[in-house]
């Protein structure tokens, strides 16, 4: 809903709060370890989701962030 299905935050929500996109070097620059710290915490805007998700599926989410970053 707000990075999208291609991770590119360009959705209405995504350019309203200035979203990176996710296949961007910046992004892909950071470790797993880090990725996984704001899909399950959270940072900024974004709310943290290892408590509804649980901390495989956000383990998962930084496997699918990275495979986002091959396509772009």
């Amino acid at each position: 809903m707000c990075h999208g299905a291609d991770g590119s935050g360009n959705t209405a929500m995504g350019r309203s709060m200035k979203l990176k996109d996710l296949r961007a070097a910046e992004v892909q620059a950071m470790t797993d370890d880090q990725l996984y710290e704001v899909i399950a915490k959270g940072k900024g805007k974004m709310p943290g989701y290892e408590k509804s998700l649980g901390a495989d599926t956000c383990r998962q989410l930084v496997a699918y962030v990275r495979e986002m970053g091959k396509k772009k």
